[in-house]
């Protein structure tokens, strides 16, 4: 599917060093697929690699909102 292949770019791109390539294409992925908690984990990554701390807390605290609405976190 094409967003699969979309995302094997944004791959390629985070590992040759083209990191802001990468964070364009994962976060067109995240505002696509809001509750797809993989690629938002990859969105934050990419931004704490590239130093955008402040970027990279708000992707964080996205995917805690998310597990934490799903029950992740219960005993």
């Amino acid at each position: 599917d094409a967003a699969a292949l979309y995302e094997r770019a944004g791959i390629t791109y985070a590992k040759a060093g083209m990191g802001a390539e990468a964070i364009a294409i994962f976060a067109r992925l995240a505002e696509q697929e809001p509750n797809d908690v993989a690629r938002r984990l990859r969105l934050a990554e990419l931004h704490s690699r590239e130093g955008q701390t402040a970027a990279a807390i708000e992707q964080f605290k996205r995917v805690c909102d998310q597990l934490w609405a799903a029950g992740a976190f219960q005993d």
